[in-house]
Formats: C-alpha cells, structure tokens, sequence
C-alpha cells in the first residue's frame, strides 16, 4: 500500500516528466514537419545557385580517418527539382530517398525505400503554407498505413495546431 505522502511525491515527479514528454512530441512534428521542409528548399536553392549536381559523402573519425562500411551520395537532377540520395551501410543495406520540389522549390514529394518497406510522403499547401502531409508505407508482407499531418495557423501565420490522423481513423490534435 503506498502512504499518501509517496504518492504526493511520485505525482510531483511524474507530473514534469508527463509534460516534457508532451512538449517533445510536440517539437518533434514541429520539426519534421516544418523545420525539415525549410531545410530541404534551403538545400535545393543552394545547389541550384551553385550548380551542384552529385554530393559524395565521406566518414571519417575525429582524427579523420576514412570510415569503412558506410556509403553516401546525392545526385541533383539537372532543372533541380530533385535530390535523390543513396546510402550504404554495412549493417543496414541500401536506402535510397528522393525529394522532388515543385517550380517554386516547395518540396512535394519524398520517397523512402530501404529493403522492401517503401514510403511516400505527400506535401499540400494553402496560401504558400504547409496544410498537410500524408505518408504512405508499404511492406512486401501487403501491409499498408498511412499518416496524415493537417496543420492549422493563427492570423499572423505561426502554427496553431496539428491533426494527426492514422490509417484514416483515430485523430489526435497536437496544440502549439
């Protein structure tokens, strides 16, 4: 039996960690979804102001010795309205991931494959805003989900909120 001061106690522990972990899942959609975007056109507009057309990526340790067993390059379509990446790791196999951006260097549309698990990521926007995201998974075993992101803004166009929507059923509402 847990006397009434240990569990005053625990609550008083259990309560920040409870709303730590709310803030996090909050900032990790604020990221993924937002911050990443913003990243990849920054990306994009980069290469394309630099004519990049093919990335290499090499390991190395601190004291910059080459690292064996992992593999990286890009390759920039050449009207740069597309990244496709192509990583090799020894332990994990090949994952090849594509990024295609629209004529204003929006991002629209990634693709993830590694193994034989594919995902589709679809972006949508209103007056210039990220308002949605939906993210298809396939796996060879023919199971299927989906994730929809629906975010919603205040007047002077910060995040307001985020619909999280699962398999086209259970809502969950992230507030910003």
């Amino acid at each position: 039996v847990l006397n009434p001061f240990h569990s005053m106690r625990l609550k008083f522990y259990i309560l920040p960690v409870i709303l730590l972990c709310g803030q996090m899942m909050h900032a990790q959609y604020y990221y993924t979804d937002l911050l990443t975007l913003e990243q990849n056109r920054k990306k994009m507009q980069l290469y394309r102001s630099q004519q990049v057309h093919r990335v290499k990526v090499v390991s190395s340790d601190a004291e910059g010795r080459i690292l064996q067993g992992f593999e990286a390059e890009q390759e920039v379509s050449k009207d740069h309205s597309l990244i496709r990446t192509l990583t090799r790791t020894d332990l994990s196999g090949t994952s090849v991931n594509s990024i295609l951006f629209d004529n204003t260097g929006r991002q629209i549309q990634s693709t993830d494959s590694l193994a034989d698990v594919r995902t589709v990521i679809e972006y949508t926007y209103t007056l210039g805003k990220l308002s949605g995201i939906k993210s298809s998974t396939s796996t060879p075993e023919n199971s299927f989900s989906t994730e929809t992101h629906e975010w919603y803004y205040d007047d002077k166009g910060h995040p307001k909120k985020m619909l999280l929507i699962r398999n086209g059923g259970g809502t969950g509402r992230i507030d910003l």
